[in-house]
């Protein structure tokens, strides 16, 4: 079996994908924010991304806009918080929806 080596064109994609990733031009969206979505959210803010959290839960609303998370998961709580706190290069928006329209809180 012959070993993978990758394509010199798809590492210089990939890295123009990771640049517009961490400047900002790609956002991540995250769709529910509870067992999944938190860590989720919570590790691309700490690779640097913009991350956008969406839920419909008000609980986890109100604990999002806090930098908290309703699910128990280590190092989730400080990497929802850090994005929340304006000047970091990261950030997450909480969004809600209300009637399927996303609307910012």
């Amino acid at each position: 079996m012959k070993p993978m080596v990758s394509n010199p064109s798809n590492l210089i994609q990939d890295r123009k994908v990771v640049k517009k990733i961490k400047d900002g031009e790609f956002k991540i969206a995250v769709y529910g924010l509870g067992h999944v979505g938190a860590p989720l959210a919570a590790v691309w803010l700490r690779a640097g991304a913009h991350v956008i959290g969406v839920d419909n839960s008000k609980n986890v609303l109100a604990a999002a806009r806090k930098g908290r998370t309703v699910i128990p998961e280590p190092n989730v709580n400080d990497a929802l918080e850090r994005g929340l706190i304006l000047g970091d290069s990261s950030y997450m928006m909480i969004l809600s929806r209300l009637r399927g329209i996303p609307i910012l809180r």
